[in-house]
């Protein structure tokens, strides 16, 4: 079965479930890793990328491409006849004993840490593998807008019950990458949602591709166990209605 689109328009913010060129069962089998089929030259102009380089897919956009990052080249579109994924997506279906893992927590297992220590202490490996839901906030700790958009996050996250928190992860990335920031949210909020180390913010906000420069910020992201974006909620009152919404 296909995703079907729905838009929902926001004062300042659009929320989206976007389409997806792969099946569910397709779409849960993504490899993390992949490879060019053939030679690629990026839009921008750049050196010629050779056949058979291996990059991380860091999402099936929702115009049909891929989203790839490379080594020391950055992020690229490609489309799926310009790489190896639907090759891997059939072979991880037809090997017996496979890891039945989220891409999400390839990504963030052992990398966010938990509410419960004021941002200290990691969370278990194992929750983030059992995790269906994932909730990605975005902003710079120096903002007011922020510290709004964190308490509104950790209501809602807060207001789940038991069963469903158990499922899903609520993760607040620093775009300053600020220890000091994080800290002074973290004693701020006593949060319930999880934070990434200030260390591993900067390379993830810069990796995931999940906001551009003319986004409000902050914004709320809602993404796949397959790293898919489901919605997208740009600015404080986007945010707010989407989690009012929720």
């Amino acid at each position: 079965m296909k995703y079907s689109i729905v838009l929902y328009c926001f004062f300042l913010g659009i929320q989206v479930l976007s389409a997806s060129i792969f099946s569910e069962a397709e779409e849960a089998s993504l490899p993390f890793y992949a490879k060019l089929i053939e030679d690629y030259t990026p839009e921008n102009g750049g050196r010629v990328i050779p056949a058979d380089t291996r990059f991380v897919l860091i999402r099936p956009l929702d115009d049909g491409k891929l989203l790839a990052e490379f080594p020391r080249v950055g992020h690229c579109e490609l489309s799926l006849e310009q790489t190896n994924v639907q090759a891997e997506i059939e072979r991880e279906r037809n090997t017996d004993n496979v890891l039945n893992m989220p891409r999400m927590a390839y990504f963030l297992a052992n990398r966010i840490m938990t509410g419960e220590s004021a941002w200290q202490n990691p969370l278990r490996q194992e929750d983030v593998v059992k995790t269906q839901n994932w909730f990605l906030l975005y902003g710079d700790s120096s903002e007011p807008e922020l510290l709004e958009a964190v308490l509104r996050l950790d209501g809602y996250y807060r207001s789940l019950d038991e069963t469903s928190r158990k499922v899903t992860v609520a993760v607040y990335l620093d775009t300053a990458a600020s220890k000091a920031g994080i800290q002074a949210i973290a004693d701020s909020v006593k949060p319930s949602i999880q934070a990434m180390p200030a260390y591993l913010s900067a390379g993830y906000c810069k990796s995931f591709q999940h906001y551009s420069a003319s986004d409000e910020m902050p914004v709320l992201v809602e993404v796949s166990s397959s790293g898919r974006v489901l919605s997208k909620a740009a600015g404080l009152d986007a945010i707010q209605a989407f989690v009012a919404d929720k």
